[in-house]
Parts: C-alpha cells; sequence; structure tokens
C-alpha cells in the first residue's frame, strides 16, 4: 500500500504564521500523520507549534498515545493545543487518537469519522482513547482542525474522491476555512 499526502497550512488572516501545523513521516509499515492546532494564533502559537512539531518528528515509533503524553508534557503551562494522530499501516488499519478540536475523516468505500476527546494538550489531558477502522484502495483520509468546518461530506464536496491531495487540500481549505481562524488540513489518499 502507497499513500499520497499533502499537508497545507493558511495562518488567520491578517496573520503572517499560523499556530496550526500538520506533518507527516514515514513508518515502518506505512504512515503517520499529526494535525496540530495551538490555541489562538500568531507569533506565540506559531512558537508552540514549532515545538509540538519537533516533538513529532523525532517521536522513534507509532505509539499514538505515547507521543500524545509526550507532547502534553512539551506543551505544559503553555496556552495549549488540539492535537489529532494518525498511524496508517500497511496492512489496511487506520488508527487515530484526538485531542480538543480536531477530525479525522474517511471518505470512500466505508466512510468513517473518527472521535477526539475533549481536552487541552498541556492543559487538561484527556482520557485518550484510541480508535481504529480498516480503509482500502482509493480511499481519502482528511485531518483537520477547527479551523475548517465540520461539514465536510461527499454531498458538499461531491468531487473529493476524484482529485489528487493537492487539489483535495487547497479546495478544503477555501471551501471550508474560516477567515477568523487558521485553518490547516491533511490529506491523504491510499493506494494498492
Amino acid at each position: 500500500m502507497t499513500f499520497d499526502d499533502f499537508q497545507l497550512v493558511r495562518p488567520c488572516i491578517g496573520e503572517r504564521v499560523s499556530g496550526d501545523i500538520a506533518v507527516t513521516k514515514p513508518l515502518a509499515s506505512g504512515l503517520m500523520a499529526a494535525i496540530v492546532d495551538v490555541s489562538g494564533h500568531g507569533p506565540e502559537a506559531y512558537e508552540l507549534a514549532i515545538r509540538l512539531e519537533q516533538e513529532i518528528l523525532n517521536w522513534p515509533n507509532d505509539n499514538l498515545t505515547g507521543l500524545m503524553r509526550r507532547l502534553h508534557e512539551t506543551a505544559h503551562a503553555s496556552r495549549g493545543a488540539a492535537v489529532g494522530l494518525a498511524a496508517l499501516h500497511d496492512n489496511g488499519t487506520l488508527r487515530y487518537v484526538g485531542a480538543g478540536n480536531t477530525r479525522i475523516q474517511k471518505f470512500g468505500g466505508q466512510p468513517w469519522k473518527g472521535l477526539s476527546r475533549d481536552g487541552v494538550i498541556g492543559s487538561r489531558l484527556p482520557t485518550l482513547r484510541e480508535e481504529s477502522t480498516e480503509r482500502a484502495d482509493g480511499d481519502v483520509i482528511t485531518l483537520f482542525p477547527v479551523g475548517l468546518s465540520e461539514r465536510i461530506s461527499a454531498r458538499e464536496y461531491p468531487r473529493l474522491e476524484l482529485e489528487t491531495p493537492p487539489m483535495i487540500a487547497h479546495n478544503l481549505i477555501k471551501l471550508f476555512g474560516k477567515s477568523y481562524d487558521d485553518s490547516s488540513c491533511i490529506v491523504i489518499k491510499c493506494r494498492a
């Protein structure tokens, strides 16, 4: 299984930097994806986002709950963040754990939405619950924080499964991004 992925981050209108980050990195048996939305926006949010991005990039394995706890420690006594972490494995599984206002959604044969727990990384770590589902060739997986509207659906965006990840990401931000907040997303297309 291969994965075509694309990440896009747009700062809040009027800001030069974003408190959102979108990260993908290869795993021994697949791909890890992380979406982070630091509370607020602007330079201070950006600084925390960069620290959290480094923790994600340096994390040595696919232990999502362990990484979430590490991010909580890194963000301790800060403005905090919402975080969504996903692992896509070559064997066809998709695992997800989220805290705060982050979302994961799978489009394709068996649509699926993962659940993020209420909480703020760095302030109030929720009880973490990893979810999993199966995925197949042609599925499109999107991760995004609250800066995008929750109404993303095949009905609202009927061409989603037909387009490339960069086209999907740009259209998600254009169609569903909120102008008063940072907007970001990760789009992953699964291929056999």
